[in-house]
C-alpha cells in the first residue's frame, strides 16, 4: 500500500478494517474453535457495540475501556467495538492477580466490557 498520497489521520486499524470489509464482506474475518464471522459479520457486530457505547453508555473519545474477557470471537468483537465507539481498550486478562485487575481498572472510566462468567470477579473487584 503507498502510503504518501493517503491522509495519515485516516490510517488507523478502524479504517482499514472497513476497507477490508468493503473488499472481501464474505470472506472469513475471525475463526475461533468451530465458530467463524465473516468481514461483514464481524464489522456488523462491532458497529453495534460502537453505537452502544457511544448512545447508551455516552463514551467519549479516548475514553478507557477495560475488556475482561476470555479469549474468543466477543473478544474481537469487543476490541473493534471499543476502537469504532472512538475510545480506547485496556485489556485485562480475567486470570490475572486481583490487586493487578484492581489496579489496571483504577486508571479507566466507568465502563468494563466483559463477560457474565467474569462479572462477579469484577463487581467484587471495584466494590
Amino acid at each position: 500500500m503507498e502510503y504518501d498520497n493517503i491522509n495519515t489521520h485516516r490510517l488507523n486499524l478502524q479504517y482499514l478494517f472497513e476497507e477490508q470489509v468493503r473488499h472481501s464482506p464474505h470472506k472469513t474475518a475471525v475463526l475461533y474453535g468451530s465458530r467463524k464471522l465473516t468481514y461483514l459479520q464481524l464489522n456488523a457486530r462491532a458497529n453495534q457495540l460502537a453505537r452502544y457505547l457511544r448512545a447508551s453508555i455516552q463514551v467519549q473519545p479516548d475514553t478507557l475501556i477495560p475488556i475482561v474477557i476470555d479469549r474468543s470471537l466477543e473478544m474481537i468483537i469487543g476490541i473493534l467495538g471499543i476502537l469504532k465507539s472512538g475510545a480506547a481498550y485496556v485489556p485485562i486478562q480475567p486470570h490475572f492477580p486481583a490487586e493487578r485487575i484492581r489496579h489496571m481498572l483504577q486508571g479507566c472510566g466507568g465502563v468494563i466490557l466483559t463477560q457474565t462468567s467474569h462479572s462477579l470477579k469484577i463487581q467484587a473487584l471495584i466494590e
